[in-house]
Order: C-alpha cells, then sequence, then structure tokens
C-alpha cells in the first residue's frame, strides 16, 4: 500500500494473471493503434 500512494496507475489484474496485457492495451488504446493491430491480427488468422 505504500508504493500505491506514489503510484499513477494500478492494473486491476495482477502480475502473471494479465497485468502486462492490460497495460499494453492501455498503451495501444491511447496512441490510437489498438483497433489496426486488432484487425491486423484477424486477418492474418483467417488468412491461416
Amino acid at each position: 500500500d505504500y508504493i500505491k500512494q506514489y503510484s499513477d496507475y494500478t492494473t486491476q489484474r495482477s502480475g502473471g494473471h494479465g497485468a502486462v496485457r492490460e497495460v499494453t492495451d492501455l498503451i495501444m488504446q491511447a496512441q490510437g493503434t489498438w483497433q489496426d493491430c486488432i484487425n491486423h491480427y484477424l486477418y492474418n488468422l483467417r488468412a491461416n
């Protein structure tokens, strides 16, 4: 709890259970690249 008072963001998920994915999604959404990444993934998934 001591560290949390100095944190700008605390993930809902814990380490090893999706915390990095949560932060990655957050960054990509802020940069406006998330939807393009999903579209690219789905396109390649269908092509294979």
